[in-house]
């Protein structure tokens, strides 16, 4: 009897090992999967706007882990993997873009299991998860809290630096250079410091100190690695914008002869390109260009495109060559890349200019309208594809002063007036108050009278394509109607001054110019007393792709490309 007691209890104490074995084995082997899928797919879950894509053996490894741990969770529901397993697969969902699984996951082991080990990762992973899907305020505010409250250091050390890359990632680099600096200050070892050096230098050189970017970046300069060589490459932008040019010319020598890498001597040497343009090389640095362009392959993603559309640029706007210019950009025109789309809409109104230019040149004499039109066209392509003021503002006066009695003559003169406010009030009120003149019931006019601050009136010219035109007066239509009476007012102002005719022929619109995609091209050109004018309907041809300055480019006076686009505002009907 004692003996088959003892039995039952051996077979019963094989039974549950043999069944702990086996729940463990499931798990064992979800983990050594889920290990496996991060060191192969390089996933840390540090910066949800930088995870790698799911490719390669990664892809086999994370849909065995999701089943793995599936099938723990239902067949052993009260084991003591149960949160490691609900953890584990949270990450999964998050690698292959199940963002409301992951979600889902991370809230049983914040709801059900509060003791749990994972708890403080799950709320990290929970901020990092609403990020990536898109809820980035949510998702900040998870954060916060955990920087604040959170009694682990790894998290605290994770929110930290991702409330600093989410607003870097809204452009907000008031407000992410103290939260990297804060990074840097209490966790002076921690795991992105590098990252953080080249994140704050990046916002140093879009804020216009390159002088405090040296300091920033020399720590990490002195390493070795990948991340070293690109602060060396942003230190050497950072002497090109503080004019110390050949200091810059010896930094990017030394990579280009130094790095492994091709994509960092490709760079180097791009960057070489654009000091010697600095330096008023600007041929010299076409020809170092031919050479970055050999060592970026196409498998470089973008940079090849990069240098092309620098080469493009240096052709237009500093060699005035716009055949080689439209040459350079039509290679890339078709890319997709975001350079390449710059280039398509810069090739098009470098083409647009020369068909004005030509036109200008066959204008006959007793022809105004068709000079007028011409000229007025040209002042736009200047002003709203390349963002050229002063070619524009030439354009646009020459068509005011001189062939006002036209139909372009009103548009020209909000346009020569939107350009001179910010440089003289009194110009800019005179040719205000001429357009006012000329047609007093038009949707120009009552924008003219918002302007002056005076009361608007109904708009009885509602909707023409073009103006008609009886000795000096409009009897026929001018625009579209728009929503005039819904434009602020600038308050009370001065009477108006003079009227376009008794200003000096030689006044000139002064300040810098702002060239997209170049040089010293820090934002789009800023509206006038910061009312944005009423916007021409693109056409579908036009609305395709956008140009824009690229934040990183250079202030001193030369104009080549950097790191992204942007797009011009119009700044006149």
């Amino acid at each position: 009897m004692i003996v088959r007691q003892v039995s039952w209890m051996l077979a019963l104490v094989a039974l549950v090992l043999v069944m702990s074995c086996a729940y463990y084995n499931i798990f064992w082997m979800a983990e050594s999967d889920y290990e496996k899928m991060l060191e192969v797919g390089g996933y840390d879950f540090w910066d949800p706007y930088d995870q790698p894509a799911l490719k390669g053996d990664s892809d086999r490894l994370v849909t065995s882990c999701i089943e793995r741990c599936g099938k723990l969770l239902l067949l052993h529901p009260n084991s003591k993997w149960v949160d490691d397993a609900l953890f584990i697969m949270g990450n999964c969902f998050v690698i292959t873009g199940e963002h409301q699984n992951a979600l889902r996951k991370y809230d049983e082991i914040l709801q059900l299991y509060a003791s749990s080990e994972f708890v403080p990762m799950a709320g990290y992973m929970k901020a990092y998860t609403l990020i990536r899907d898109g809820s980035t305020q949510q998702g900040t505010a998870l954060l916060q809290s955990l920087s604040e409250g959170s009694e682990s250091g790894e998290v605290k050390e994770r929110a930290v630096f991702l409330l600093g890359r989410a607003a870097l990632e809204r452009d907000d680099c008031a407000q992410a250079v103290p939260l990297f600096e804060t990074y840097l200050a209490e966790y002076s070892d921690g795991a992105k410091v590098n990252r953080v050096r080249l994140h704050i230098a990046a916002c140093m050189l879009e804020m216009e100190q390159a002088d405090r970017v040296i300091s920033v970046l020399e720590p990490l300069a002195k390493k070795q690695g990948d991340e070293a060589l690109q602060a060396a490459l942003k230190m050497g932008e950072a002497y090109r914008r503080m004019g110390q040019n050949d200091r810059a010319i010896e930094i990017f020598t030394r990579l280009t002869e130094e790095a492994a890498e091709d994509s960092i001597r490709a760079r180097a040497k791009m960057e070489t390109a654009r000091t010697m343009v600095a330096r008023e090389e600007a041929e010299a640095a076409v020809a170092v260009l031919d050479e970055a362009a050999e060592i970026a392959t196409v498998k470089i993603k973008g940079l090849q495109d990069e240098i092309i559309l620098t080469k493009g640029l240096i052709h237009e706007q500093n060699l005035q060559d716009f055949d080689a210019a439209i040459a350079a950009y039509d290679k890339i025109a078709k890319s997709g890349s975001e350079y390449g789309k710059t280039a398509k809409r810069r090739s098009a109104a470098l083409k647009a200019v020369q068909k004005f230019r030509g036109a200008l040149r066959d204008t006959v004499p007793d022809s105004p309208e068709d000079e007028a039109e011409h000229r007025f066209m040209l002042g736009e392509t200047y002003l709203d594809e390349l963002g050229l003021r002063e070619e524009a503002f030439t354009e646009f006066r020459t068509v005011a002063d001189s062939l006002s009695g036209t139909r372009f003559g009103p548009q020209a003169m909000l346009r020569t007036a939107s350009l001179f406010e910010a440089e003289d009030d009194t110009l800019a009120r005179a040719y205000y108050s001429k357009v006012i003149e000329i047609v007093p019931g038009s949707v120009h006019a009552n924008f003219a009278r918002s302007r002056l601050g005076l009361p608007l009136v109904d708009v009885v010219i509602e909707k023409p394509d073009t103006l008609v035109w009886d000795e000096g007066q409009v009897v026929g239509p001018f625009l579209p109607s728009a929503a005039a009476d819904s434009l602020p007012f600038v308050g009370p102002r001065e009477p108006p001054g003079p009227g376009p005719e008794q200003v000096s022929p030689d006044t000139t619109l002064r300040g810098r110019r702002s060239r997209p995609d170049s040089i010293g091209a820090r934002s789009p050109i800023p509206g006038p007393i910061g009312i944005r004018f009423p916007q021409a309907q693109p056409s579908e041809a036009d609305s395709a792709d956008t140009v824009g300055h690229q934040p990183g480019s250079d202030t001193s006076g030369t104009y080549v490309p950097a790191d992204s686009t942007g797009e011009v505002e119009r700044q006149g009907p």
